[in-house]
């Protein structure tokens, strides 16, 4: 691959279908969503997983994939410490969060028995974009949520009771180190996380 100096790189986006979801996204970004109607909730628009390549949308590079991009062109795409990384180091996507979805952890590092092979923990740090009146985001737990009573809302149903929670508005910046509890509705989000999916569904 050349070592041309690269224009700035736009990826196209990899949509995701979530239960929670509207078809809000289509608002924001120029990629048109995937037809029918089914509920879109996430846009990744940067991804270096291996499930899930991003694909350079357009220039010099069209139809490129971001692993072997990085590959042969790491410090051009991440600076002067890309040596540092074995792959993009984040992933950056866009939510629209229209129902309650599950409550859930992302396990952290030390926490490897909960982490399946290969995977690494979570640490996000979501920016809000839009909200309405019933937004709504959960993050961590509220005080006295011991373990056992922890475990007895979850028994009744009630583990989003346990939960801090904040009416959010457009702006707004959260970071949810790996092992937060989080959950957010009827919002739409901008969102950086490191690039893995192990979660413990909660509720």
């Amino acid at each position: 691959m050349s070592q041309t100096p690269l224009c700035p790189l736009r990826f196209e986006p990899l949509y995701r279908y979530r239960l929670w979801a509207g078809r809000r996204l289509a608002g924001l970004l120029t990629a048109p969503l995937p037809g029918g109607d089914g509920p879109i909730g996430e846009a990744w628009v940067l991804s270096d997983r291996d499930d899930y390549q991003s694909r350079v949308a357009d220039g010099p590079v069209k139809g490129q994939t971001i692993s072997p991009l990085l590959a042969h062109l790491s410090e051009q795409v991440m600076g002067k410490l890309a040596g540092r990384f074995c792959r993009f180091p984040l992933l950056l996507k866009f939510l629209d969060a229209r129902e309650m979805p599950s409550v859930q952890v992302h396990p952290a590092d030390s926490h490897a028995d909960l982490l399946p092979a290969g995977e690494t923990g979570k640490t996000e740090a979501w920016v809000v974009l839009e909200t309405s009146p019933k937004s709504r985001i959960y993050a961590g737990l509220k005080p006295g949520a011991a373990a056992a009573v922890l475990r007895q809302a979850l028994r009744n149903g009630g583990a989003a009771d346990r939960l801090a929670c904040f009416t959010p508005k457009s702006g707004d910046a959260v970071f949810l180190p790996a092992g937060t509890v989080t959950e957010a509705i009827i919002a739409r989000l901008a969102d950086g996380d490191q690039p893995a999916q192990a979660r413990n569904r909660i509720q």
